[in-house]
């Protein structure tokens, strides 16, 4: 909102007032400076940025109805920035979680703050999110991803605003193999001088999962 105060000792007519920009994004609306003003009395004007609009600085022009211009002003026009932590690619394990934030880089707030975590990958989900729909200025949110038993795939949680470019994060989820096997020969020999007895070994490489209810069973083929 614009104010404008009339500080001299005699009203000012303000009948037929229009406001003007340099810039198509920006509108004015609810225009109270449309009659006298006296001295020391206000009026207003609403001034709307188009959602878009990228930082600059504007001209903003109050003109009576002769054309005369009362007030001339330039305005910065602050764009927002997002940001999402880590700034690299994030990577999830079975039952890990991990921290995103959400920053506002920005001296004014964020609006319209929404997070989407429909790209998610397979078995990640998004488990606290104190993020609202606003954020304020040079402020931070948080979310915290969790990962089930079974996280596969890659996919992205984006990070969107009515005032802000929107940020994605790219996750990926991997489930690595638990168990590795080997076998001490690579072959029986079928005679009486071969050696006809082999180890397998077999390991678990998780350092936080058990393996339960193992089997193991031999194939034994006729050639």
């Amino acid at each position: 909102m614009l104010l404008i105060e009339n500080m001299a000792y005699k009203s000012i007519d303000l009948t037929g007032s229009t406001f003007s920009a340099n810039d198509e994004k920006i509108s004015f609306s609810n225009n109270t400076c449309t009659g006298a003003l006296f001295g020391g009395e206000t009026c207003s004007v609403t001034v709307q940025v188009s959602g878009d609009m990228l930082s600059k600085t504007v001209d903003i022009t109050m003109k009576k109805a002769n054309g005369t211009v009362i007030i001339a002003l330039s305005v910065s026009i602050i764009r927002p920035v997002l940001a999402i932590l880590p700034s690299s690619a994030v990577e999830l394990f079975p039952d890990n979680n991990q921290l995103i934030t959400v920053k506002n880089n920005s001296l004014v707030p964020v609006l319209d703050l929404s997070v989407i975590s429909s790209g998610l990958p397979a078995d990640i989900t998004v488990s606290e999110n104190n993020c609202g729909s606003t954020l304020n200025a040079l402020s931070q949110c948080y979310i915290t991803l969790q990962a089930g038993t079974n996280p596969d795939g890659e996919g992205e949680i984006v990070v969107q605003a009515s005032n802000a470019d929107s940020q994605a994060q790219s996750i990926k989820g991997s489930t690595p193999d638990l168990l590795n096997l080997n076998v001490s020969v690579e072959q029986i020999a079928t005679n009486g001088f071969g050696n006809k007895q082999f180890s397998v070994t077999i390991g678990n490489t998780s350092n936080e999962t058990n393996i339960e209810n193992l089997s193991l069973s031999l194939n034994k083929g006729y050639y």
